[in-house]
């Protein structure tokens, strides 16, 4: 198909020339023009790109003379080019607007099958693109730019977040390449941020990435959530993405984001697990298989005041049935990724990396790291395209107790 192409494009170019002979047509596979892929959408290939090959009219002069020459150009929106793939995915408008002229047709008979098809064309391209305006003014913070937070970090570039801020203090280390996305043999020692960064700004070059050089703590989330808000101070944040792998971190900034109200998608471990089909986003009181996010419910119930659980085994009675079923508890309305595999157990007297234990004891695997930062990026993306932001529930108690933290 593809040696048919450029015959293709020069008969259509013959053609143009005896259509309009005052034009010459030039035919350009160079991007960064202005394309008019859509004037001869039937003759490209359906896999290929189409502003990979574009005819553009070059400046036309005019048979009487030079000085009524004029330049004619088929804009492209590079935006829509590059994301309206995931504008389409989160679009209802089509479907609602066939249904709607369907019955109008059924009340109506006079109205046009061909005009109906045409405004419900055109509604669903306004609809899909109102998602990626949504995704554009979006803000997500992204904690930790490991295994898991660098995969998720580039699936929100390429879904269209207009602006992202990384926060991570850590450095490419040798043994992070069987898992973080950054690990090149060109990025080794540089810092993770500045190479996600640099990665995100070749994906889309529109897009406003802001750096925190820092780790979180339970000490300092507060004191970063100021400098999240003095960088922009204009644009607050919109959700916020959580793969901080320590226990202790990880449930202070799940509360920092709680006290402002702010969205949030915690990920849980993926060391010692081997089967990506296995993770899932719930809500983390209902998190299963995971240690790192069962520590980290302890830690909210115990010094943030968090919603104490339920005992095991408890039962409640179902208000419909009258039957006794398990007892849950309520939900928090913060989104968990979590992996229902049980992860293997670590063997005692297992070597570990010998390069500042970079890797860990179980082991871990980009299949597995990535899956869970897709899955997370997925569901932030899912929000923020239905406008549907779940706010972490208000707990009263919901400040750091540090006099008893560690007892």
């Amino acid at each position: 198909m593809t040696k048919l192409l450029a015959p293709a494009l020069l008969i259509v170019v013959n053609v143009l020339l005896l259509l309009y002979p005052s034009r010459s047509f030039v035919v350009t596979s160079d991007r960064k023009s202005n394309s008019c892929c859509e004037y001869l959408p039937s003759l490209l290939p359906s896999n290929r790109c189409p502003s990979a090959f574009c005819i553009r009219p070059a400046t036309a002069v005019e048979d009487n003379g030079p000085e009524s020459s004029s330049t004619f150009a088929f804009s492209s929106d590079e935006r829509d080019l590059r994301f309206a793939g995931v504008g389409r995915l989160y679009t209802t408008t089509l479907n609602n607007s066939s249904s709607s002229k369907q019955n109008q047709n059924k009340e109506n008979n006079n109205t046009n099958d061909d005009d109906a098809s045409e405004e419900s064309s055109s509604s669903s391209r306004e609809g899909h693109l109102r998602v990626i305006d949504r995704l554009e003014r979006s803000r997500v913070v992204v904690v930790g730019l490991g295994g898991v937070g660098s995969w998720a970090a580039e699936a929100l570039c390429r879904s269209g977040i207009g602006h992202i801020t990384l926060i991570d203090l850590d450095d490419i280390c040798i043994s992070n390449t069987n898992r973080q996305l950054h690990a090149l043999s060109t990025s080794v020692g540089q810092m993770k941020i500045d190479a996600m960064q640099k990665r995100l700004k070749e994906i889309n070059p529109e897009i406003r990435v802001t750096l925190i050089h820092d780790f979180v703590s339970k000490e300092n989330a507060d004191e970063i959530w100021k400098t999240i808000e003095e960088l922009s101070p204009d644009q607050p944040v919109t959700a916020c993405l959580d793969a901080i792998d320590g226990s202790d971190a990880k449930t202070a900034w799940i509360a920092s984001c709680a006290r402002r109200k702010v969205s949030i998608v915690t990920c849980g471990g993926s060391a010692g697990r081997t089967d990506p089909t296995k993770f899932v986003c719930d809500d983390l009181t209902r998190a299963i298989e995971d240690p790192l996010l069962s520590s980290c419910r302890k830690n909210l119930r115990k010094y943030y005041g968090f919603q104490e659980g339920v005992s095991p085994g408890s039962k409640a009675r179902d208000p419909n049935s009258g039957k006794l079923r398990k007892k849950l508890p309520r939900k928090w309305k913060i989104q968990a990724v979590y992996s229902t595999e049980s992860p293997r157990s670590v063997q005692k007297d297992s070597p570990s990396s010998s390069m500042r234990r970079c890797d860990g004891a179980l082991g871990t695997a980009c299949f597995v790291t990535g899956a869970s930062g897709f899955v997370a990026a997925g569901r932030i993306v899912e929000m923020i395209a239905n406008d549907n932001l779940p706010v972490p529930k208000q707990f009263k108690g919901n400040q750091l107790r540090l006099k008893t933290w560690g007892r």
